[in-house]
């Protein structure tokens, strides 16, 4: 009878020509030798930073002189990381970046890929660690060399990317996003022919896009303002007139209490916001309904200007008036960014 205990297994490393390492496991069993080889394993899976889920990216545009300008989405990715354990994940070759419409094609494959590109063509950095990043991992941004399709334009649409070999793909979870070719902008606000107690006012906006807007609607908004010497909009949040109750309107419309704003630590003084300082409202002053217009179609890269309706003021001259114009108010345009679309401007009536 044969007593001898078995030979405990003793893990070898070897390489395979061309292939992430394996893991040979040795075990001798009553004078038997068994073998059994364990991985590579497939690649991890990548891990999707942007386009979020839910986003509205660029897919063609055009810059403030109506220009083409390259807007196709960048979509970024983190993947890697140290392994001190066996079997070890093998090492991609290619990523596969998939955009699709679920509606009409089914979940990407290696084969199906919009996209299929070797690791090393696509720009990486070391992951940060401040934003979680691991040794071993890379942050990965891919930008298409060509335009996106455009039966993917303009609608609800899926994208992830896959971590392959020549033989195995490691996909992301899938996320939606919305790929717009429109992007409405107001330019300029005017004030025309205004006298008295009536305002007249016209906007100038501009489709930065490379498709139309069709009908949208804008939304105005009128405050009397404080002045200075009775000649200029008062903009400096530290003056004497300023009370700590005003609002200030910055120049992207926004409504900020005078009593919000940080101090410098060093002077004391107010910090204006970031946006910059068009007027400032005292509450209890005059301020009129707001109210919509309709906004027949901005074609593509073009700028039109509207007119709004007259405004009246109980309020005789001089006198200043901020006007806030918010485009596309109901969102009924599709957009790649919603953040830009009011403006506001301050204008003086002397008579």
């Amino acid at each position: 009878m044969n007593s001898r205990k078995p030979f405990p297994a003793k893990p070898i490393r070897t390489a395979i020509a061309g292939q992430a390492l394996a893991v040979l496991a040795l075990t001798v069993v009553h004078g038997t030798c068994e073998a059994q080889i364990f991985g590579p394993l497939p690649p991890t899976e990548p891990l999707q930073r942007t386009p979020a889920a839910g986003a509205t990216a660029p897919a063609g545009g055009v810059d403030a002189s109506a220009q083409l300008v390259d807007a196709r989405p960048a979509f970024t990715w983190r993947h890697g990381g140290l392994y001190p354990f066996f079997p070890r994940p093998a090492a991609p070759t290619h990523f596969a970046v998939c955009l699709y419409d679920p509606a009409v094609a089914p979940p990407c494959t290696q084969a199906s890929a919009t996209w299929l590109e070797p690791v090393g063509a696509i720009p990486s950095i070391p992951s940060p660690p401040i934003t979680g990043g691991r040794p071993g991992e890379y942050d990965y941004t891919f930008r298409p060399s060509a335009d996106v399709p455009a039966a993917l334009l303009d609608r609800s649409v899926r994208w992830s990317v896959g971590a392959c070999t020549s033989t195995t793909c490691s996909f992301s979870p899938t996320r939606d996003l919305w790929l717009s070719t429109r992007n409405v902008f107001p330019e300029r606000l005017l004030l025309r022919e205004s006298s008295g107690n009536i305002l007249r006012l016209a906007d100038r906006v501009r489709n930065r896009g490379t498709t139309d807007t069709h009908l949208f609607y804008a939304q105005l908004d009128f405050w009397n303002v404080l002045m200075t010497n009775g000649r200029t909009c008062q903009r400096d949040v530290n003056d004497a007139q300023v009370a700590v109750t005003d609002l200030v309107i910055t120049n992207t419309g926004d409504l900020v209490a005078v009593s919000q704003l940080p101090r410098d630590m060093a002077t004391g003084r107010r910090i204006p916001p970031a946006a910059g300082v068009q007027a400032i409202h005292r509450p209890g002053t005059w301020k009129s309904p707001s109210f919509g217009d309709p906004r027949a179609n901005v074609a593509a890269g073009q700028l039109r200007e509207f007119a709004f309706p007259n405004v009246y003021t109980p309020l005789p001259a001089p006198r200043a008036y901020a006007a806030r114009a918010i485009e596309d108010v109901a969102r009924v345009v599709r957009e790649w960014n919603e953040s830009d679309n009011a403006r506001a401007e301050c204008h003086v009536i002397q008579e």
